[in-house]
């Protein structure tokens, strides 16, 4: 994907890979830092680890446990993993990323669920934009990836007293 600066606290992301399929229109996400940090550090990345050459799902191969084993490191002290896993991982960071998204930035008149969709690039949830001709099976599995949101509602941010705050809890 590409980023690049669109406000202080959002970019433009072009490129989305989700299954087979690309989105080709950009669209809009907040960041929790000066955009222009965001583009930086992507571009910084780009240079120190070069995977233009790899495929998309050897990248997670490659180097999923090098980043969830430093997720770990780093963050296991602040954040409580969910019930149901052992640890946190880079998507436990994601699924972060959209609850502090959905506090600082969703308009009250979005729905929290749509939003996240959104910002996680989670489109077309009932009718997927597939080429023409795809088959029923392959539109199913577009359909179970952008369903896969559901992962990321796990994190709400919360008070001692369960109001929605910068406090982190578990559901």
């Amino acid at each position: 994907g590409e980023f690049s600066v669109k406000e202080p606290y959002t970019v433009w992301f072009e490129g989305q890979v989700k299954g087979r399929t690309r989105i080709k229109e950009r669209y809009e996400i907040p960041t929790l830092v000066r955009a222009y940090l965001v583009v930086e550090a992507v571009a910084k990345l780009r240079r120190l680890v070069d995977c233009r050459e790899i495929e998309i799902l050897q990248v997670s191969s490659k180097y999923g446990k090098a980043v969830n084993d430093t997720v770990e490191q780093v963050y296991a002290d602040k954040i409580p993993a969910r019930s149901d896993r052992e640890r946190i991982t880079g998507h436990t960071l994601r699924n972060l990323y959209g609850a502090i998204a959905v506090l600082w930035f969703c308009p009250d008149r979005v729905s929290e669920v749509n939003y996240k969709a959104y910002i996680h690039g989670h489109r077309f949830i009932s009718e997927p934009d597939v080429e023409p001709g795809t088959s029923a099976e392959e539109v199913e599995q577009i359909k179970l990836n952008y369903t896969s949101h559901a992962n990321y509602s796990d994190y709400q941010l919360a008070d001692s007293e369960g109001k929605y705050d910068l406090i982190i809890r578990v559901r």
